[in-house]
């Protein structure tokens, strides 16, 4: 499957980080802990979903307004938050094309 995620660099003050992240997603503690120690996704989502990818931006920018280092991923790769909120834009602007075509068909 094709998904974004975000992987959290920082092993400093993980609590902090735990913290944070139970707000954006239903991990335990523990699960939380294992995935930054083990260097995996903390939050995933699939390429596609809009909402997902829109609450991944929101983490990250929480982690960094945290000081905390936070690395984004799409498709396994490397990506940065301008590309996922541009990524968010199409999306949008395609939805809004979509209505306005059913729209116009009504």
């Amino acid at each position: 499957m094709d998904t974004v995620g975000i992987k959290v660099i920082s092993r400093n003050e993980i609590n902090h980080c735990i913290k944070i992240l139970r707000k954006y997603c239903k991990l335990s503690i523990g699960e939380i802990k294992e995935a930054i120690i083990s260097n995996n996704y903390v939050v995933e989502c699939s390429y596609v979903k809009e909402e997902g990818i829109v609450n991944i931006i929101k983490l990250y920018k929480e982690l960094c307004d945290n000081n905390i280092q936070a690395q984004l991923y799409e498709h396994e790769r490397i990506t940065n938050v301008e590309f996922l909120e541009n990524l968010v834009e199409t999306y949008y602007e395609i939805n809004e094309e979509i209505a306005d075509r059913i729209w116009i068909k009504e």
